[in-house]
């Protein structure tokens, strides 16, 4: 769902905050949590100041937010819905 504001866009979605990513280890399908440098917070609504938006990406299909993060055989972060939709990679963290 998204509606907005004079001031910010406001979604129904999930966030995610990353420390170092550590993929040390890591294996295709498996979850990925704060052991891993990522913190979780549950699906709610997000207001974002329209001037922090620099890009959008629309996404096709539906995106499952309950879906748990896992790694993918390439060494990103994805959620374990239908299209496994990307998160982030190792790579823009650092590891």
């Amino acid at each position: 769902m998204i509606s907005g504001h004079d001031h910010c866009l406001v979604l129904l979605g999930r966030s995610f905050h990353f420390r170092k990513i550590s993929s040390s280890g890591a294996i295709s399908g498996e979850a990925v949590g704060e052991e891993s440098g990522l913190s979780i917070e549950p699906v709610s609504e997000r207001a974002i100041p329209w001037a922090s938006i620099y890009f959008a990406q629309i996404i096709e299909e539906a995106v499952n937010f309950e879906a748990s993060p896992v790694w993918s055989p390439s060494g990103r972060i994805v959620l374990d819905d239908r299209n496994k939709t990307f998160i982030t990679s190792t790579r823009d963290h650092w590891e």
